[in-house]
């Protein structure tokens, strides 16, 4: 058998191949006389009708598992050959097959990437530093309230910002209303939502609904029925020991740190997101097109969950889709490139995550989740979600060394907003 590379572009090489008739006379008496053995043919008792009959009533069954056998066979010399990575399963064009006569074609193979070497070195970057702020604490604390606070049922008065309401909708034209549980919420997507506050309980008001809303269209009649409202309690000594803490202090301490927590994590998110984008700018290679495929596809059934969600028909939603997959293409590309690279300096790095480090999150998930360790391991095993943990463990470790290599300012916030985002009082790693 003969191939060649005929082109190559991007992930994509295409081979043209040719095996002469002596090369296919073999499999092909082969897969004639297994045919022959299963063949019913009137006048004759099963597997002995002529060879020569065979071939000619079975023709194209023949030629159809021939082809199959030929170019798996085709497939498997050029990859062992040509040392070929795969992506996914090669695939070829429709051969011609004519007994007596060569077999050829082209058969196409879509690889894993070739990422060069990835360039490190000198790496400047600026991150903005952040630090606790009193607003941030101040919303720490007031989540304590809100996970203690009290349900209160009111027969009247106006609605406010966050309250629930059972409430009565008539669609125009129909006889009977629908009951529903609304939010007061002024950014909702939801036209009935956004439209409670100030409301009294017992009003009756209309709202018109369009077309591709989490509710059908029209025009409906809606009556609030009352309003269930949370009743945040006092931020005294007595929240604090039923959030676990002995005094306010100690609980307004431990949502200082909370939010110092939170700030570092951002801080560090930032940092890797710049190294990384410095990292996209210097290194440049092709992704298998199957793979950006596939992430868009994911990419968009996310979408199409989050307006279910929202209570809102895709189909419906005015969204025009080709133009909103074109749209996430490029982003989908980048982040598909920057796998590769963080898996390529995981790998030039010598970066390898331990069981004890692995078990380490799986406690933590499992402490979480109020769950046995060993029953929360078996679901992350089941879901394939061991080696993503693994795998976002060794990439934490790898920005650790290169954000110790890099040199990196820090910017305060304030002076970076009143400068336009100039250099700050900066300090450099």
């Amino acid at each position: 058998m003969e191939f060649k590379l005929e082109e190559k572009k991007g992930c994509m090489n295409k081979y043209s191949y040719a095996m002469n008739w002596e090369e296919v006379r073999e499999p092909y008496s082969l897969i004639v006389e297994e045919v022959r053995k299963e063949a019913q043919v009137p006048g004759f008792r099963k597997g002995k009708a002529p060879a020569e009959f065979v071939r000619s009533k079975f023709a194209g069954p023949i030629a159809s598992q021939l082809k199959d056998q030929l170019l798996r066979t085709v497939a498997d010399k050029i990859v062992e050959g040509e040392n070929l990575k795969l992506f996914g399963a090669p695939f070829a064009d429709e051969p011609e097959l004519k007994v007596g006569e060569s077999f050829s074609g082209a058969v196409y193979f879509e690889l894993l990437p070739e990422v060069p070497n990835i360039d490190t070195d000198g790496i400047e970057i600026e991150v903005t530093r952040r630090e606790a702020t009193p607003e941030q604490v101040d919303a720490i604390v007031d989540s304590f309230r809100q996970r203690n606070a009290s349900i209160k049922t009111m027969e009247e008065g106006p609605v406010e910002e966050g309250d629930f309401c059972p409430a009565k909708l008539l669609k125009a034209g129909a006889s009977e209303p629908k009951e529903v549980f609304l939010h007061c919420h002024g950014e909702s997507e939801d036209l009935f939502e956004k439209s409670l506050a100030g409301r009294n309980i017992g009003d009756t008001f209309e709202i018109v609904v369009p077309e591709g809303g989490p509710h059908e269209a029209g025009t409906y009649a809606v009556t609030l029925q009352k309003v269930v409202r949370q009743a945040l309690p006092a931020l005294d000594d007595e929240l604090a020991s039923r959030c676990g803490f002995k005094t306010v202090q100690e609980l307004r301490d431990a949502a200082q740190k909370q939010a110092a927590a939170a700030n570092e994590h951002m801080q560090r998110d930032e940092r890797d997101d710049k190294l990384l984008s410095v990292l996209l700018d210097r290194t440049h290679f092709d992704v298998p097109p199957t793979l950006v495929e596939n992430r868009l596809r994911q990419e968009i059934d996310r979408v199409a969950e989050e307006l279910h969600r929202r209570r809102i028909d895709p189909a419906k939603a005015n969204i025009e889709w080709d133009k909103l997959i074109e749209a996430k293409k490029p982003e989908v590309e980048k982040s598909v490139r920057a796998y590769y690279i963080v898996s390529g300096l995981i790998e030039k790095e010598g970066v390898k995550i331990t069981d004890h480090e692995l078990n380490g999150v799986i406690t933590e998930i499992a402490a979480r989740e109020n769950a046995p360790a060993e029953k929360v391991r078996q679901m992350l095993e089941k879901h394939n979600q061991l080696e993503d943990i693994r795998f976002n463990l060794a990439k934490e470790k790898v920005f650790e060394v290169l954000a110790g290599r890099a040199g990196i300012k820090y910017t305060e916030p304030a002076r970076a907003e009143a400068e336009g985002g100039k250099d700050a009082d900066t300090h450099s790693r």
